[in-house]
């Protein structure tokens, strides 16, 4: 990074660039490549602008592009542990990659933004206007048999153009502040999906579906536009030296279009065992608007406590189902938030005690929810209701020692949620990726030494409790997969810094204790086998193995 002015007092610029490389983690034991290999570039440059004293003006420009390898997929089994001839080499030891050709991914992002400062009124006049390119590639969702042909995988194509502006004023802070504003955004989106399915011999596809090593693919082409404006303000009164009172709202207006176009170039005959009905063609669009609340009330008792209360609506537009093929121009709902929250933040015991608690309690209703039961993915609405309480807190009992502890529990249940394409009811069910309990304790110890240097030691462990991974909460009845989802990760770094600052040196290890963990999963047996046989197969995604690594860093 480099970092100057070029004229005194009135042009300053700035320009990053970094590189980084991984040779990745995990070996495939059935493809060629790692998980976790990737190679990524990227620069930033800005340009500062200040005329006068009361206008300040900032260009910024970004480059980046990545490639690699994606996540580790393998093949998770409950009940009975048997492994199909048809799956050739598979494993399904732990931390095994049997994804195929390694799921790699390209993304090139590049844009910038003219932003703009002027001190008007006694208040801050900002525009922002921003322009952004993204187009990416991958292949992914793949489990291949063997070494030859994945049973099903998805390659995707992305191309987004963005254009966004955005006004607002600030006043001047005071008893009374405020700040109103606008928001623009116009975004010209384009994704091509493929999806290839090989059905094992004996899986439940229907036999008209070529089998394995044979493909059947179907090809789904999207190009829409999202158009959305906004209006929005916020005021801050302070009652009182101890009481203040914050009231603000935001009104959305988000227009939708799509046109899109699904084929196949395999047999037609052999798509509608996948619920394909042939060639399809539509387009549709829709316009949806809310204005969402926030109110806020702080207040202090003492200089040391904060205390605040809020209620607060949220917005997501809708959009347009996601089924796979039948009808993409059916409306999504858009999802509506309502939360609620009460909470205390402290420093206490001259500055010896952080503590901060909160209490919420959170309904969204027309959920947008995505699965991908039955074995197409799709998208439909449902109601989730999520109440918990997080506390967290910093103790410093010396100088130079800082222990930390954060816990969350999480109560979160879907109570109405009605899959239409495989005409299931999992109302009742608990939130996905939701841990009941979870909870981050953690140590730092900055050693002085006598020539001024610093060593610290320090560590965290973090811990969350079992969760579900689909809808249906189907790995709950397959304990040796379900217990695998907590969390028990333990980190240490021992870190030497000179005195001056310019020479870092880190020693660290992550996940010391080797904790397997399995943060998703899917059923996919009936691309496998026949259900109901006494053993289901689960595509399984997992957390990173027992890492240690050496950092030098250097600032001049």
């Amino acid at each position: 990074m480099l970092n100057g002015a070029l004229v005194d007092d009135k042009i300053a610029g700035r320009f990053a660039f970094s590189t980084e490389h991984s040779d990745g983690l995990i070996d495939t034991p059935n493809q060629s490549g790692r998980y976790g290999k990737y190679d990524s570039y990227s620069a930033r440059g800005k340009l500062l602008f200040q005329p006068t004293d009361t206008l300040q003006v900032v260009l910024s420009g970004d480059y980046s592009y990545t490639k690699g390898n994606g996540g580790a997929i393998q093949l998770g089994i409950g009940g009975n542990q048997v492994i199909p001839d048809t799956f050739g080499a598979y494993t399904d030891d732990e931390w095994t990659n049997n994804d195929f050709v390694s799921s790699p991914y390209r993304q090139r992002l590049r844009g910038g933004y003219l932003r703009g400062d002027l001190d008007l009124l006694g208040g801050t006049l900002t525009s922002i206007t921003g322009y952004r390119m993204n187009d990416s590639r991958a292949i992914n969702d793949d489990v291949p048999v063997g070494t030859v042909v994945p049973v099903f995988d998805r390659r995707q194509v992305v191309k987004n153009r963005s254009f966004t502006q955005e006004v607002r004023f600030a006043s001047a802070p005071g008893r009374f502040s405020y700040v109103v504003g606008a928001y623009f955004l116009s975004a010209d989106v384009s994704t091509t999906n493929i999806f290839f399915y090989s059905p094992l011999p004996g899986s439940a596809v229907p036999g008209s579906i070529r089998r394995n090593p044979d493909v059947t693919n179907i090809t789904r082409v999207q190009d829409g536009n999202v158009r959305s404006l906004a209006v929005f303000g916020e005021a801050t009164f302070e009652i009182t030296d101890n009481l203040a009172v914050v009231a603000g709202g935001r009104y959305t207006s988000d227009r939708k279009k799509v046109d899109y176009r699904a084929f196949s170039t395999t047999d037609a005959g052999a798509i509608p065992g996948f619920g394909f009905p042939g060639e399809v063609r539509a387009s549709g669009g829709r316009t949806w608007d809310a204005f969402t609340p926030r109110f806020t009330i702080k207040f202090e008792p003492t200089q040391q406590i904060n205390m605040y209360a809020t209620y607060a609506k949220g917005f997501k537009s809708g959009g347009f189902v996601d089924n796979a093929y039948r009808d993409p121009t059916i409306p999504l709902e858009p999802e509506n938030a309502e939360n609620y929250e009460i909470g205390a933040k402290s420093r206490l015991f001259d500055n010896k005690l952080d503590l901060n608690v909160a209490l919420f309690h959170q309904t969204t209703k027309n959920l947008q929810n995505f699965s991908g039961a039955g074995g197409i993915a799709h998208t439909y609405n449902g109601t989730l209701k999520m109440k918990g309480m997080e506390v967290e807190s910093v103790i410093r009992p010396v100088e130079d020692l800082r222990l930390t502890a954060n816990y969350t529990h999480l109560v979160g249940t879907y109570t109405d949620l009605r899959d239409p394409l495989v005409n299931l009811d999992y109302s009742g069910n608990p939130a996905k990726f939701a841990p009941r309990d979870s909870f981050t304790v953690g140590a730092a110890y900055t050693g002085r030494l006598g020539n001024g240097a610093t060593l610290t030691p320090q560590a965290d462990f973090n811990f969350s409790t079992r969760i579900s991974t689909d809808d249906a909460n189907t790995l709950r009845l397959y304990d040796n997969l379900h217990r695998d989802t907590r969390g028990r990760t333990l980190n240490a770094r021992l870190n030497y810094e000179t005195a001056d600052g310019r020479f870092q040196i880190g020693l660290w290890g992550k996940n010391l204790t080797n904790n397997y963990q399995i943060v998703n999963a899917d059923d996919i047996t009936a691309f496998l086998a026949v259900p109901g046989n006494g053993t289901t197969y689960w595509k399984i995604f997992t957390n990173t193995p027992r890492t240690y690594g050496l950092t030098l860093s250097i600032r001049r």
